[in-house]
């Protein structure tokens, strides 16, 4: 065989020899990364049920027709980001974790669960917070671990924080009117693009002035307002929550008028 034709066999062998290194220690990085809290398939799932020991509101979300909605406490559209970030926690990264047997749940905070999440019919539960570390106890199965603690917020907050901004989210109106006078083409397509500032909880009472739309089919969507100064307070009545928007936008689309 010609020294040349050694050489070539040299240099494929080595360059094997390397390629084989290199995934022999990528396959050693995707063993020490940190493992997910659970593996779901984030686009299947079509319930979310969250509860917590604070005293805060159990909810229940669902999707239905491809559109996630707040059905408890109360109906609402749900805000789409919320429901990401909650779908998301699933994949959080473990920083270490044990067997159900190598600590016990109640001295972790896990009996009862500081929180739970409920993700189709998988279940993560919530515990103590370790202090000065920003990392919290979770319980999957008969998996115990830690996770870094930024979810808070989604565990406890109140229904209001997971309501679609978007005052006439889930409806389509063809038709706009207040006190009797008929919206303007722009200013129906504005209300269809409105987005709050805010999200409120609703008072008991509600001093307020309508508005009304409909839907192709005729069904109507009767939002009240209430000028507070800068602000206009929406109440949708099918929703128990109030959409805060600036004055000044509410100005723009006529005040409801024509």
């Amino acid at each position: 065989m010609k020294r040349e034709t050694w050489r070539t066999w040299i240099l494929v062998g080595v360059v094997a020899m390397l390629g084989a290194g290199a995934l022999a220690e990528q396959a050693r990085e995707r063993r020490r990364a940190p493992k997910p809290m659970m593996q779901i398939e984030r686009s299947e799932t079509t319930s979310i049920e969250r509860r917590c020991a604070s005293g805060c509101v159990r909810l229940v979300l669902l999707k239905r027709q491809g559109a996630w909605e707040l059905t408890e406490p109360w109906f609402a559209p749900a805000d789409a980001d919320k429901i990401e970030q909650l779908t998301a926690i699933a994949a959080a990264p473990l920083k270490q974790r044990w067997e159900r047997e190598a600590l016990i749940p109640a001295d972790i905070g896990l009996e009862p669960p500081f929180a739970s999440l409920k993700l189709g019919p998988r279940l993560i539960e919530f515990g103590d917070a370790v202090p000065g570390h920003q990392t919290r106890y979770v319980r999957v199965g008969s998996m115990l671990g830690l996770v870094q603690d930024r979810f808070s917020a989604l565990l406890t907050g109140p229904p209001e924080s997971f309501v679609d901004p978007r005052p006439l989210a889930g409806v389509v109106p063809v038709s706009g009117s207040h006190l009797g006078q008929p919206m303007s083409a722009a200013a129906l397509e504005g209300w269809r693009k409105l987005v709050a500032r805010r999200i409120d909880p609703l008072p008991q009472v509600f001093p307020g002035h309508n508005l009304e739309f409909r839907t192709a089919n005729g069904k109507p969507i009767v939002v009240m307002f209430d000028l507070r100064g800068d602000e206009v307070a929406l109440w949708r009545r099918d929703v128990r929550a109030l959409y805060i928007i600036d004055a000044a936008q509410f100005a723009a689309l006529g005040g409801g008028g024509a």
